[in-house]
């Protein structure tokens, strides 16, 4: 029985509030939940449904017309991206029923409607295609300063797009060697930092900062223009060191996370030492990376030992 009546465009927009400002979601997250919500919508008004409604019978006749056609094109999702969807449906829908909009959850339990997802692995590279892509920015240039420091202190920490973005001048203490990061729901983590990393992070702040900035802002990594560098411009600069570097394509921003947990641990890290570092709230999530070592060393013994021919 629907408690109430209201467009769901207003609902969206309340719930966008919800996590924003209850939840503490970053800006990332908020834009994905909203766009993962943007097809039920469509499904709302071509079926003429209204989701104060929904039963669990519809909302599994929701989840067969996003594997048949639930993109705007008319084409289907693939089975994670609808996985993603049913998660955020699921929050929507817990929201829902908090604020009383409902009083009956039309998603069970645990219910994944039997979606068979693939299991992938994160893209991982080398140290030493790690130490290719650093030596492909020119230091010789301010903006190249800025980069080097910015990578550096990526492979260093771990840190997250977001992260990055969103860090300050106070987060960092320089005479530990270490970075208070504000992560997922304004949790904080301490981060440290290599000598290379510390290195590259002075001279930036040293010579280059000072230079780029043309008001009273706190963020650490600026732009050309004295603002906020945003994350579409960490991630352009980036994608544009692996293509300098010859490195193979594919690798992202969120790459070198992948690599700094991945390496750590070949390196004998504990892994809820990482789990710290990485800030994951569950073990399991991290627990994957263990599998990415796994699959590293069976690679570098059959391909150094001299019977694995």
């Amino acid at each position: 029985m629907t408690i109430t009546t209201r467009p769901i465009s207003n609902l969206i927009s309340e719930f966008k509030k919800y996590i924003q400002f209850t939840k503490n979601h970053s800006e990332n997250t908020i834009r994905i939940y909203i766009d993962d919500l943007d097809p039920l919508i469509r499904f709302c008004s071509e079926k003429n449904y209204d989701v104060l409604s929904f039963n669990r019978l519809i909302t599994r006749e929701f989840v067969v017309w996003l594997t048949l056609k639930g993109k705007v094109d008319g084409t289907s999702f693939a089975p994670r991206s609808i996985a993603r969807k049913i998660v955020v449906l699921r929050t929507f829908f817990a929201f829902l029923k908090e604020k009383r909009f409902i009083d009956f959850d039309p998603i069970p339990s645990g219910r994944n409607y039997n979606l068979k997802i693939p299991k992938t692995l994160p893209d991982v590279l080398s140290v030493e295609e790690v130490k290719k892509i650093l030596n492909a920015i020119d230091d010789t240039t301010l903006l190249g300063i800025r980069d080097k420091a910015i990578l550096y202190v990526l492979y260093s920490t771990g840190m997250r797009l977001a992260e990055m973005q969103n860090l300050t001048l106070e987060q960092i203490q320089h005479e530990t060697n270490q970075i208070t990061v504000k992560g997922k729901g304004k949790k904080s983590r301490i981060v440290f930092l290599i000598e290379s990393a510390q290195f590259w992070l002075d001279k930036y702040l040293e010579l280059v900062r000072r230079k780029l900035i043309k008001s009273n802002i706190n963020s650490v990594f600026l732009n050309k223009n004295g603002k906020t560098l945003s994350g579409r411009g960490l991630q352009k600069l980036f994608s544009k060191y692996i293509i300098l570097s010859g490195v193979k394509s594919g690798a992202h921003f969120h790459t070198f996370r992948h690599c700094f947990a991945t390496h750590l641990l070949e390196g004998g890290a504990d892994l809820r030492i990482v789990q710290e570092l990485l800030g994951h709230s569950s073990l399991s999530t991290t627990q994957i990376y263990t599998h990415i070592s796994r699959v590293e060393a069976k690679k570098v013994y059959f391909n150094s030992h001299p019977r694995a021919i």
